[in-house]
């Protein structure tokens, strides 16, 4: 069986600063306070919504990896273990919020009265 490294922090690090440079990227190309318009190749929001989806599903199998490491005793970094199973919850549920509130809108639009 093969022994699955675990990640150390600043592996998982990386992963959150590279995700808040996306985030400022993406805040820059849709801020109504800018004076210029964003193009479509700056970073639409279909590409924004797809790295967060991305990042979601990483770190989720990341922390699923460190739950199985600690399960066979591979790993005894327990709170190592608990924070990246619970930032990878909250990546997934902030995921799927902002898919529900997409969807509802796209609801709201569609039966709009022209």
């Amino acid at each position: 069986m093969a022994v699955i490294p675990s990640a150390t922090e600043g592996q998982l690090g990386i992963g959150f600063e590279a995700r808040q440079a996306q985030f400022e990227r993406a805040r820059e190309a849709f801020s109504p306070s800018t004076d210029k318009v964003a193009s479509a190749d700056s970073m639409p929001f279909g590409n924004a919504l797809r790295d967060a989806i991305s990042a979601a599903n990483t770190d989720s199998l990341a922390a699923g990896r460190m739950k199985e490491q600690f399960a066979q005793g591979l790993n005894d970094d327990i709170h190592g273990t608990m924070i990246a199973a619970q930032k990878a919850s909250i990546e997934v549920k902030l995921v799927s919020t902002v898919r529900n509130k997409i969807v509802d809108a796209f609801y709201d639009l569609w039966r709009m009265n022209m």
